[in-house]
This record gives C-alpha cells, sequence and structure tokens, in this order.
C-alpha cells in the first residue's frame, strides 16, 4: 500500500495485524461495538483493528491525529467517505464489466474479434477518464478542509499531484476519442515479418500521423567484399482483399491498447481504493464519541507518555454507558498506576463496582493504544506490548458446570496467561481463584502476582481476597466502597 491513514510511511505491515478477539469480549466491548456498529462488516473490520493494539509510541500519536482532524471538524469525514465510496463503486463496476470483456473476447471468433476488441478499449478508455475526473473533483473538493493530520495531508498532496499532471489531461483526452472508435476511418499498425512471410510482431501506432525521419542513404565502401546472394529484405503487402487478415490485426493492437489503459487504470485503483476501508475506522471512531457526547459522557484522545504511566480521570465502562438510556447512572472514576508500581490491587465487597472499574481501565488502555476516542474525561498511557485477560469462570454470560469444573478452568486460564508473560506486557485479572477457601486462594495468587512481577508483567487485579494485600509488596492498593466509588488506599 503506497499510502495509509492507519499506518505511518514504512510502518505499514505486510500482513494483517494478528489480533485476539478474546479481549474484546472479556472486556465486554464486543457487545458495546454491536450497539454503535450495527454493521457487521464494519464491526468486524474495526474490532480486529482494537485486538491488535499498536505498541509504538509514534504509530499510536500517527493514528490520533487523523482521528483528532476529523472529530474537530464533523464536516469533513462524511465528503471524504462519499467520494471515495464513488471511487470504490467505479471499481466495482470497472472491474465486473472487465471480467466480462476479457471472457468475451476469449470466446470469440476470428470474425468477431475486432467487436470485442473495440468494446473493450472503449469502456477502459471510458473507466480511465472517469477515474482521472474522479481524481480531479476529490482534489478540488478534499483541498478545501483544514488538513492537520500527517496521513491526511499525504493523501490530499498525491491527489493534488494527479490531478494537476500534464500526462493526466492529455490521458483524459485521449480518451475521450477512444470512447468512440466508429468515427476512425483507419488503423495504423507497425508489422514484423520474417523470410517465410510469417508475422513476428505487430504494434498499435497512434491515429494521428507523425513526420517520418528519411533514412541515411548507405555509404559507399571501397574494397568491400563481394555479395554473393541478395540480402535485401523481402516486401510483404498485405492486400484488403483479406479482410479476417485485417480484422485480427486490428482487434489484436486495439487489445493491447485495451490493456494498456487498464493497467493504469488497476494501479490508480489499488493506490487509492484501500483508503476508504481504512476510513471506517475513523467514522466508527466519530460514531463512538457521538453516542456517549448524546448521553452527556466524555471522551479523549490520551496523551502517550513513555515513563510507564497509566492513568486516567473520569473513566467508564462503555459498554454499560452504551447500554444506558442517560448518563446520569454512570459513576466515574480515577485510575493512576505509577511507572514504577507492578501492578494496582482493588478489593472490595461484592456488586460493588469492581469488575465495571477493571473493563474501564482495561478498554482505555485497549482502545487507546489503537488511536481510539477513550471512554474518560483524560488519559496518559503508556503502550504495553499485549493485553491479556483472566476473567473468573462465573462471570461468563452462560458459565455452567460444578464449583470444581469453575476452578480447574480458572487454573487453565492463569497457566496460560502466566506461561505466556513477558516483560512490556499488562494483565487484567477478574476475581481469581473465586471458588477456593480464602488462605488457599490468597496464597497462590500471592506466588503467580511475585513471579509475574519478576519477569517484568504488569498487572491490574480485583479481587475478594481481603487475605492477599498484606502478602503483595509493592502493589497500589485501591478499594470500591458500596457507593461503587472506587479510590487509593
Amino acid at each position: 500500500m503506497t499510502h495509509s491513514l492507519l499506518y505511518a510511511p514504512g510502518r505499514v505491515p505486510e500482513a494483517a495485524p494478528r489480533a485476539d478477539e478474546s479481549i474484546l469480549t472479556a472486556l465486554s466491548l464486543d457487545r458495546a461495538l454491536t450497539i454503535i456498529l450495527p454493521d457487521v462488516g464494519e464491526r468486524r473490520y474495526v474490532s480486529a483493528l482494537l485486538a491488535a493494539p499498536l505498541s509504538d509510541a509514534g504509530d499510536i500519536t500517527y493514528r490520533q491525529a487523523v482521528m483528532r482532524n476529523f472529530l474537530d471538524h464533523p464536516a469533513m469525514l462524511p465528503a471524504w467517505q462519499t467520494l471515495f465510496g464513488r471511487l470504490l463503486e467505479l471499481r466495482r463496476a470497472y472491474e465486473e464489466d472487465r471480467r466480462q470483456r476479457i471472457s468475451a473476447t476469449a470466446r470469440a471468433r476470428e470474425a468477431a474479434l475486432f467487436g470485442e476488441a473495440k468494446s473493450r478499449l472503449q469502456m477502459a478508455a471510458l473507466t480511465l477518464k472517469r477515474l482521472l475526473l474522479l481524481i480531479g473533483e476529490m482534489h478540488e473538493r478534499l483541498s478545501g478542509y483544514p488538513v492537520s493530520a500527517e496521513g491526511l495531508r499525504t493523501v490530499t498532496a498525491r491527489l493534488a499531484d494527479l490531478a494537476r499532471a500534464e500526462a493526466t489531461a492529455e490521458l483524459i483526452e485521449r480518451c475521450g476519442m477512444l470512447t468512440d472508435l466508429s468515427s476512425f476511418a483507419s488503423y495504423r499498425f507497425a508489422l514484423a515479418i520474417d523470410a517465410d512471410g510469417r508475422i513476428t510482431g505487430r504494434t498499435y501506432l497512434d491515429r494521428a500521423d507523425k513526420p517520418t525521419q528519411a533514412a541515411e542513404p548507405p555509404r559507399r565502401r571501397f574494397f568491400a567484399p563481394r555479395k554473393t546472394e541478395e540480402t535485401a529484405p523481402r516486401k510483404v503487402t498485405i492486400d484488403a482483399a483479406f479482410p479476417a487478415l485485417r480484422r485480427q490485426l486490428i482487434g489484436q493492437g486495439l487489445t493491447e491498447a485495451a490493456l494498456t489503459l487498464e493497467r493504469i487504470c488497476s494501479a490508480l485503483f489499488a493506490e487509492l481504493c484501500p483508503l476508504a476501508r481504512e476510513l471506517i475506522f475513523y467514522a466508527a471512531g466519530v460514531r463512538f464519541a457521538a453516542c456517549f457526547a448524546e448521553r452527556g459522557l466524555p471522551t479523549a484522545l490520551p496523551v502517550i507518555a513513555d515513563d510507564g504511566t497509566i492513568s486516567g480521570t473520569g473513566l467508564y465502562d462503555p459498554f454499560l454507558a452504551a447500554t444506558m438510556l442517560g448518563g446520569g447512572a454512570i459513576i466515574p472514576n480515577d485510575f493512576t498506576m505509577p511507572g514504577d508500581t507492578p501492578g494496582v490491587l482493588v478489593t472490595g465487597a461484592n456488586n460493588s463496582g469492581k469488575t465495571v472499574f477493571l473493563r474501564s481501565v482495561g478498554s482505555a488502555i485497549l482502545l487507546g493504544q489503537a488511536g481510539f476516542p477513550v471512554c474518560a474525561a483524560s488519559t496518559v498511557i503508556t503502550p504495553v506490548r499485549t493485553v491479556t485477560s483472566v476473567f473468573a469462570a462465573a462471570e461468563k454470560a452462560d458459565g455452567v458446570g460444578s464449583e470444581a469444573g469453575r476452578f480447574e478452568e480458572e487454573v487453565r486460564l492463569l497457566s496460560d496467561a502466566v506461561d505466556r508473560a513477558a516483560p512490556g506486557e499488562l494483565i487484567l485479572l477478574n476475581e481469581p481463584f473465586q471458588t477456593t477457601a480464602y488462605g488457599e486462594g490468597a496464597e497462590g495468587l500471592a506466588a503467580i502476582l511475585r513471579y509475574l512481577q519478576a519477569r517484568g508483567t504488569r498487572w491490574v487485579l480485583v479481587t475478594h481476597l481481603d487475605a492477599l494485600p498484606p502478602l503483595v509488596g509493592g502493589a497500589l492498593r485501591m478499594v470500591s466502597r458500596e457507593d461503587h466509588r472506587v479510590v487509593a488506599i
């Protein structure tokens, strides 16, 4: 991809980023997106990007700049989407017609080859003319908006180069001539013919007469060896009495001209059309922010730090807010995780909002690192390599089975997460060992947290195990009160 609105120059991945969408399910972001983005195709595209958050600060700020540009100028995004949508429609029509023309040409008999080749060239010329005129319109309309993001500036500059190029004006004029070949009285070709009269090469020439340079007369050479036989090339004249040959030559020449125009169309479509798909991400971000603004709730693009700090003011859970008719029932909370803190431990009574708080923190990190608006008044994020969640089996929507089965499932999930733990990662732990005795659960969980700390993996844990805090050193402690306020201790 030559240009991208999602990735900075030189940072476009060769393959689609690997996305584990289970994190969206754990944080209930998938359910929030279902409410906000009803289109299934758009939701899947956005979900894949959110589940593969960026870890480089420069990549995140590149996306943030584009998102902020669209958020600050509401009329700008619809104009971009409309114009690039027309580009996609033109490509779909072109590709469908091209497949049909190629198939018809391949099936055509010799007598019909000329007609099919002419139709193919006319369609290629018409598509290219429309494409170039559309690029000119895109340049004219999009240049009227205030563009500040690097990604948007690159695209608008490219559109300007294409629209203003001398070759563009010449191509539009020539394509206009080729859309009506019935007015052409003749077709000119340069043919290469071997000694046996077989055609070894052909080239379609422009219809306009071009001056030809007279051949230089051969120089007389003294003492040259005497020729033993005549070596002058044989002259072969194609008589008009052979219409089949003439139609074949013209058809093949027109097909070659059509191929040239189709290559230009394909190159321009390949360069510009991927941007239409990338605009889906930003349209979703704008709709995401608007959804919560209607409920009186703020969203923000986070400040990117490099000292390990992760914090937010006025954090709230996107799923809970999306399902509420009004924002009055939402209780926002603040969160601070300094760079030298290995983890944050949140305790509190059942039904005090611990899980909702954890979802709000995890969603803020995941959305913020994807360049998406965050459900908070303000946030500061130091990018982490990956975000992993281990939620209690009791939190599953359709969780069934015995207490022993749940415990085994929790142990398996924790074991997998601990095995994958690495420096720079963040693990979200929600009520692990919920079915075990307090003392045993606290001892086992404390050992796991100490292991994660030794590996350089940070964590945020909500738990009912009141015996755990004295066993964990260096962690920031918070408590969830009955009014669903989460405060530092």
